[in-house]
């Protein structure tokens, strides 16, 4: 049972609009492509019945700030940290 992220970390701090996000939850893969400027918030349920939450505050201000996140109803937790831009 595990939970993995993959992405380009470098899509929003190089100017993207969007971030490519591959998750691996127990060998199921769900794509996603978050806005960088928005926060981002969906709840998916694997094919095994795990409920998993995934919010992303990207480079939005939001919580969580510069991350996205995933909980699974059976306690396991991952993130990755979200590189954007400097304020200007």
């Amino acid at each position: 049972m595990f939970i993995e992220i993959d992405n380009d970390k470098d899509d929003c701090i190089d100017g993207w609009m969007s971030m490519d996000i591959e998750v691996t939850i127990d060998g199921e893969d769900f794509d996603f492509n978050p806005s960088c400027n928005f926060s981002f918030s969906e709840k998916n349920q694997t094919q095994t019945g795990k409920s998993c939450k995934i919010e992303a505050g990207m480079c939005s201000g939001f919580s969580p700030e510069e991350e996205f996140q995933i909980e699974c109803d059976d306690g396991r937790v991952a993130e990755i940290d979200i590189l954007c831009p400097p304020e200007k």
